[in-house]
């Protein structure tokens, strides 16, 4: 298998779905808060995104190791940084996943949505507060992201162009590096 200079039609599709999916559950979960009547809807879809987004990320480790791509020329510290944001983007998506799940568990929060029964109070149960806290990290770890994309794109060259499909777009900026 060679590596390409952009990733696989797969691999942007699950990347930009996992984009909105966690748009989606990060305004949700801070929105139901205050929802009133429709906080069963809200937490509701809250939960069948956060779903989605571990199977979206299962499917995106599982394709993304049979569809190479070729290394952004970045050498030292940046690589180190690109390498372990994408690391934490992956362990904090599957952490919340998993807080999101005991949250359910322990609080009996499952039973009362797919019921439409009386939603449990989670306010101090030990993985709510545990998942707010790693959604707050995702939130940080995706403006480090962002920040650096943005930066090498501005910077060294076309690595949006590398998640958007442009032909080439590594290549151009190995080249513009000689």
């Amino acid at each position: 298998m060679s590596a390409r200079d952009t990733y696989s039609p797969a691999l942007r599709v699950i990347h930009w779905a996992t984009v909105l999916a966690v748009v989606a559950a990060v305004v949700l979960g801070f929105v139901q808060e205050d929802a009133g009547a429709s906080r069963a809807i809200m937490l509701r879809a809250h939960v069948l995104i956060g779903m989605t987004i571990v199977l979206l990320t299962i499917a995106r480790l599982i394709v993304r190791r049979r569809s190479p791509v070729a290394e952004l020329p970045m050498q030292g510290w940046r690589r180190a940084m690109f390498r372990a944001n994408h690391a934490l983007l992956y362990v904090l998506l599957f952490a919340l996943g998993a807080s999101g799940m005991a949250t359910s568990l322990v609080s009996g929060l499952g039973p009362a949505l797919m019921s439409g029964g009386e939603l449990p109070d989670l306010e101090g149960l030990v993985p709510a507060g545990i998942h707010a806290a790693l959604g707050l990290a995702l939130i940080a770890t995706i403006g480090m992201h962002v920040a650096g994309v943005v930066t090498y794109q501005l910077r060294e060259g076309d690595t949006l162009g590398r998640m958007i499909g442009r032909r080439g777009a590594s290549l151009r900026a190995r080249e513009s590096e000689s």
